[in-house]
C-alpha cells in the first residue's frame, strides 16, 4: 500500500470510532426524569433514580462517601468513593434505590455538581 491509502484509511478508522463513541454516549444517556425525593421513598429496592438537591451533611471516609441532599426532604446518598463535596453544593445523583435500617438511601453510580 502507498502512503496516501495508509493515510485515508486512518482517516477513516479514526471518523468511524469517533461517531461509534459519540453514538455510545448518547444511547447512554436515559431519558430518566429527576424524581422527587418524596417519590423515591414510595420506589422499590433497586429501582433506578435520578435526583437533584442541596447538600447539607457530607462525611467523607476512605472508601465511601455518605451524603444528604434537601429538596424539601432528606435523602441519605452512598457513594463508594470519597467525594469532595460541601454543604450547600448543589448536586444530581444517579443511583439504584435501597434500604438500610428501614430507611430508603440511594446507591450513587454518578454524582454531578450543578
Amino acid at each position: 500500500m502507498d502512503e496516501s491509502t495508509l493515510l485515508k484509511a486512518a482517516l477513516a478508522t479514526s471518523i468511524i470510532g469517533i461517531v461509534s463513541l459519540l453514538l455510545v454516549l448518547f444511547l447512554s444517556q436515559s431519558d430518566m426524569e429527576t424524581s422527587r425525593l418524596s417519590s423515591v421513598k414510595a420506589m422499590e429496592e433497586g429501582e433506578s433514580v435520578l435526583v437533584s438537591g442541596s447538600v447539607i451533611q457530607s462525611i467523607s471516609k476512605e472508601e465511601f462517601s455518605i451524603i444528604t441532599i434537601e429538596k424539601s426532604e432528606e435523602m441519605k446518598i452512598i457513594a463508594f468513593q470519597n467525594i469532595s463535596l460541601k454543604k450547600g453544593d448543589r448536586i444530581t445523583v444517579r443511583g439504584k434505590i435501597s434500604e438500610y435500617k428501614g430507611e430508603k438511601e440511594i446507591i450513587a453510580d454518578q454524582i454531578i455538581k450543578n
